[in-house]
């Protein structure tokens, strides 16, 4: 039986820790896949890194178009090599609309709702201007591709809403290698603590909602029982707050960025993690965030604002509610009779790269045979 042969590619300047680690994660999960060849190639601007997959852009491509120009040179280049392309979409491209119509067999995947993340990053009459244009960019470019993969349901389904896209493909969420993070010693106490993990704290994490939930406690034996350790960059208003929190006892210990051990000593004093408390902001209410698999390959439960695409409603080690200072209290008092392997044991199944990778994997297959029937 011919194999399948898909490159997924990805193009992201900056290159941020959490999608090296995803593209790492793939990588490590494709070369199980049988009757399959899964290529994969980032384009970047990072020094330093060097995986076989990784690439950095030329220097004359570096910048906002010349990266996006430079994606489709190589796409038109190796483009009747594989059965799909699948691209990681990338808002306010305007060669779409130039070269796209080159590809039969171009599957996009999304990571979010872009039109309102436009509206959300960029303020006023600019966010305006360029999710109308993002608009037209995307209905126009439907007729050029076989479909969309969302990394939730509910991004995908966002895409036929706003006339992006007619067809489905499937849902690819985020996973991790279990291979790659050891289970936390426990080195709990009698306090409650709680560990919220970002690389850079923005407005969708929540962090001000947690924080005005404890400004406004006015138990003091209430708030005697927990401690909120923050990992990650915070900004100078949310810094004000913690201050203010913190006048007389630290309820609040802010850590900065962490790594190696030091990382894992926090975090194996810690009850539980915090995911996203407040993805509403994006326009989305359910997501599958890599911080939420790190913590639970960790054996940590976690406290979320928003559903996770890959757990099931009902999954104990994973609460969905407000962040109030009693509802966390709650879960953390009935998570300290949980022991880290039993947390970790019973994630294993939904939040693995492979499973993911397997799984989207099959909806090609699929779309495959669905193309030469027709």
């Amino acid at each position: 039986m011919e194999k399948l042969k898909v490159l997924h590619i990805s193009t992201v300047r900056n290159y941020p820790q959490g999608i090296e680690k995803q593209l790492k994660f793939e990588c490590s999960a494709s070369r199980n896949l049988k009757g399959v060849q899964w290529d994969m190639v980032v384009f970047h601007c990072k020094e330093g890194v060097g995986g076989d997959f990784e690439r950095r852009l030329p220097g004359p491509f570096r910048g906002l178009l010349g990266s996006r120009l430079y994606t489709w040179l190589y796409l038109i280049s190796v483009r009747k090599q594989y059965d799909f392309i699948v691209q990681r979409y990338l808002p306010f491209d305007p060669f779409q609309i130039i070269f796209g119509w080159l590809f039969k067999n171009r599957i996009t995947v999304h990571h979010g709702k872009e039109l309102e993340e436009l509206l959300l990053v960029k303020e006023g009459w600019r966010g305006r201007l360029a999710a109308s244009m993002e608009r037209w960019i995307g209905r126009v470019c439907r007729r050029q591709k076989k479909g969309v993969i969302g990394v939730t349901r509910e991004i995908a389904d966002y895409q036929v809403s706003e006339g992006r896209t007619n067809r489905i493909v499937g849902v690819y969420p985020n996973g991790i290698d279990l291979e790659a993070v050891d289970v936390l010693p426990d080195h709990r106490s009698g306090t409650i603590n709680a560990a919220f993990v970002c690389g850079q704290f923005s407005r969708w994490h929540g962090l001000d909602k947690l924080l005005f939930q404890i400004k406004e406690e006015s138990n003091k034996e209430l708030l005697s029982t927990i401690k909120l350790h923050l990992i990650g960059n915070i900004n100078n208003n949310d810094l004000k707050e913690i201050a203010t929190i913190n006048a007389h006892k630290e309820i609040v210990k802010v850590h900065g960025h962490l790594s190696g051990k030091v990382y894992r000593d926090v975090l194996a004093a810690c009850d539980f993690g915090i995911g996203s408390l407040a993805m509403e902001r994006q326009g989305l209410t359910e997501a599958c965030t890599l911080k939420v698999r790190e913590y639970l390959a960790l054996g940590l439960p976690v406290f979320s604002g928003h559903k996770d695409t890959a757990l099931p409603n009902d999954f104990e080690f994973y609460r969905v509610s407000m962040p109030t200072l009693r509802n966390l209290i709650d879960f953390g008092t009935t998570m300290k009779k949980v022991t880290r392997v039993k947390v970790r044991e019973h994630s294993c199944f939904c939040i693995t790269k492979a499973s993911a990778l397997e799984k989207v994997v099959t909806d090609l297959k699929s779309l495959k045979r669905g193309g030469e029937q027709a």
